[in-house]
């Protein structure tokens, strides 16, 4: 892999926390090559579009599956946020 992908890849030890926000504003999680990678530590990438699809996403997928102690479709989640305020999330 290349130096930028590794310097991105190593900044998400998969032990550390089930669900993460990412400030993203060029896209750079949903490179293929990154997405991959992420996946291959137990992660999936959720890019966050609106309130509704995401909290209907987040709590039917992994959610209602973390809080009964089962892994669910992914031992982490990472919510890519297309830009640089965090306060544009709910």
């Amino acid at each position: 892999m290349s130096v930028w992908i590794d310097r991105i890849l190593q900044e998400f030890p998969a032990d550390l926390s089930r669900f993460w926000i990412a400030l993203d504003p060029d896209g750079l999680l949903l490179d293929e090559r990154i997405l991959h990678g992420l996946r291959e530590r137990g992660f999936e990438v959720l890019p966050f579009e609106d309130s509704v699809s995401f909290r209907t996403e987040y709590e039917e997928r992994y959610r209602a599956a973390w809080d009964t102690g089962r892994e669910g479709t992914a031992k982490a989640l990472v919510l890519q946020l297309r830009g640089t305020d965090l306060n544009s999330l709910p």
